[in-house]
């Protein structure tokens, strides 16, 4: 499982994507990183498709948990184009067991 997340856009954006791991109603580690262009548009998409990594710096540290359903992990894309800070797209991951599995799996709940 790899921290990555991508976006497509219908227009080129300069942004950062902010995200945050939250343990018991507390944020615990914060971090930003810019959103990446990728040359290549999905066949049939149109746009501009944008890559990114979710708390790169504590990933690991969420895989060796021996139960990363206690993590919540927050992620705000945030415009930087002309000073504007306006959020793009929020989403709250959230892990949770696959039936009997036992293995965890994200949850994607988009807030924006």
């Amino acid at each position: 499982m790899t921290p990555t997340t991508t976006f497509l856009s219908p227009y080129p954006t300069i942004a950062d994507s902010w995200s945050a791991v939250v343990l018991e109603e507390q944020i615990i580690h914060a971090q930003t990183v810019p959103l990446i262009l990728i040359p290549d548009v999905p066949a049939g998409g149109t746009g501009f498709l944008y890559s990114t990594s979710l708390v790169p710096d504590y990933w690991q540290t969420i895989l060796d948990s021996p139960d990363p359903s206690k993590f919540t992990i927050l992620q705000q894309v945030v415009n930087l184009k002309e000073n504007s800070s306006t959020i793009l797209f929020s989403a709250q991951y959230k892990f949770v067991y696959a039936g009997d599995a036992g293995t965890p799996v994200v949850v994607n709940r988009a807030l924006g």
